[in-house]
C-alpha cells in the first residue's frame, strides 16, 4: 500500500481521487470494492460524487490488505472482513506501517 498522502485530521471528507492516491489503487477499483463489500458505504453529494470519511478509508485499507497484500479472493475477503477482530485489525495496521517504512527507506536509498 503506497501511502503517498496521510489523512488530514481536520478534513471530514475525501474525494475518490484523493483516496485513490492514498491507497495507490485506481478509482475503478474503489468503485468495484464498494459494490462487493457492504461495510464500505461512502456518502454522496447532491451531484452523486462519493465522499469518503476516515472510517471508510480504514475499511478500504483492510480490504486492500486482504485482497492485494494477502492475495485472497474477494469472497474470502468478505468473510474475513465480516468477522475481523481487533487483533487482526492491529496486525493489518502494523503491516501497512512497515510497508510504508520500506517505501521510505527505498526512497532514501535512491536519493543517496
Amino acid at each position: 500500500m503506497d501511502e503517498k498522502q496521510s489523512l488530514d485530521k481536520e478534513k471530514l471528507f475525501y474525494t475518490i481521487g484523493e483516496v485513490s492516491q492514498i491507497l495507490g489503487v485506481e478509482p475503478s477499483t474503489l468503485r468495484y470494492w464498494e459494490t462487493e463489500f457492504k461495510q464500505l458505504t461512502p456518502s454522496r453529494t447532491q451531484r452523486g460524487r462519493r465522499q469518503y470519511k476516515a472510517a471508510d478509508i480504514e475499511v478500504l485499507r483492510r480490504i486492500f490488505h486482504l485482497v492485494r497484500v494477502e492475495g485472497i479472493a474477494i469472497d474470502q475477503a468478505k468473510k474475513r472482513l465480516a468477522v475481523m477482530g481487533d487483533k487482526e485489525q492491529q496486525r493489518i495496521e502494523a503491516i501497512a506501517k512497515l510497508v510504508n517504512v520500506k517505501r521510505l527507506l527505498a526512497q532514501l536509498r535512491d536519493i543517496l
